[in-house]
């Protein structure tokens, strides 16, 4: 993923939670300054999530 200065892994926030990681302030601020935000999910996307999450967790990977 990029934001044309910035790039990062799909699985970036999976480190993040898992390890402990923290993100670089220069990237906070920079994500700040643009006012970056996230959209609310539809109803069809938090049962897709959902769903996924199960799949995950029957398989033991989560």
């Amino acid at each position: 993923m990029s934001d044309g200065r910035f790039f990062w892994r799909l699985d970036a926030a999976d480190y993040m939670e898992h390890y402990g990681v923290a993100l670089p302030e220069a990237f906070l601020a920079h994500g700040a300054v643009r006012q970056w935000t996230c959209r609310p999910l539809t109803g069809d996307e938090v049962i897709e999530v959902d769903d996924r999450l199960g799949e995950l967790r029957r398989a033991g990977a989560l």
